[in-house]
């Protein structure tokens, strides 16, 4: 089978490529530059240059695909993470190369279209469990996401069966949002703003990618991927500072930010996402069951040997 990747060269891509070549497909992966062509080459698939802003580009280099991958994804550095105009890039991509590349996949006749999005526009539900079916809070931040969900479900009943994956937070040695929490949290500072009794949904970016190939034998529709169970930002601060070997992390007040601002209403959400639908559905159970397990291996691994993403 052979499978199109956009989004398969940055931290989700270093752990996915080499789990769809594993599991013995073709892979065909967008790539933006030299460096990161050898390295798709070296890892087994085939690099492709492709603006995927252009809806006939994107047409042409997907025919012959049965399977489209869209992980294509910018989102800003921590440090700028604050700034809207920050986020147009990501925002952009999320709004028109999910369009190009669903309706290149319906074009090229593919049998599955897989899109990547999130899960944090969930409505608040205390420590109630949230389901793919709990309502939404939508407030303006999360419309390209939703728009980018719209254009891959806006192919059920043509014969390309559309998937749609919620996933929680990455956290990952790769990931330069890990990175910058921890090179934080070696200050004493934690950068998980919000209340300490509200949960947060988190998956690896090993599971994430292992759940993005579960998902092609998936039947179509949306799933949440997120970890065993969600801890709270509070239990997420005492994880990451015994990882460190700190008692306790400082945490930022929330007065300087305004209750009305879109940044509060997402900061004050409790979302205790499930992942129980996606299990049921495709067998995929993570390596790492919550993230307390895992962030003193990424903490040690990260101590071994830095690592970025390509």
């Amino acid at each position: 089978m052979k499978v199109f990747l956009a989004g398969g060269t940055g931290a989700l891509g270093h752990y996915l490529l080499p789990a769809l070549i594993r599991s013995g497909y073709s892979v065909t992966v967008v790539a933006r530059s030299q460096e990161k062509a050898n390295w798709i080459k070296e890892s087994g698939a085939t690099p492709i240059k492709v603006d995927l802003f252009s809806e006939s580009a994107v047409k042409e280099a997907v025919k012959g695909h049965d399977i489209v991958i869209n992980m294509t994804t910018n989102v800003p550095p921590l440090s700028k993470s604050w700034s809207q105009k920050a986020w147009e890039p990501h925002n952009n991509i999320r709004r028109i190369v999910s369009k190009n590349l669903a309706q290149a996949a319906l074009q090229a006749k593919s049998s599955k279209f897989i899109q990547e999005s999130v899960v944090f526009f969930y409505a608040d539900n205390g420590n109630q469990w949230i389901d793919e079916d709990s309502p939404l809070k939508a407030n303006g931040w999360e419309q390209p996401a939703l728009t980018a969900e719209k254009n891959a479900l806006s192919l059920q009943g043509t014969g390309v069966k559309p998937v749609v994956l919620r996933f929680g937070n990455f956290y990952a040695p790769n990931s330069e949002h890990t990175i910058s929490t921890i090179k934080a949290a070696r200050y004493w500072i934690s950068t998980i703003l919000g209340m300490k009794h509200h949960y947060y949904p988190m998956i690896h970016i090993y599971d994430a990618a292992e759940a993005v190939v579960a998902a092609i034998k998936a039947e179509e529709g949306i799933y949440n991927v997120v970890d065993d169970e969600p801890l709270t930002k509070g239990q997420l601060d005492e994880a990451l500072a015994q990882a460190l070997g700190k008692g306790g992390l400082f945490r930022v007040p929330m007065f300087p930010i305004p209750k009305s601002s879109v940044a509060a209403d997402f900061l004050f959400r409790s979302l205790r996402v499930s992942n129980k639908k996606f299990k049921e559905a495709t067998g995929w159970n993570p390596k790492y069951k919550t993230a307390s397990e895992a962030l003193k291996l990424v903490v040690n691994e990260l101590n071994q040997k830095p690592k970025t993403s390509l």
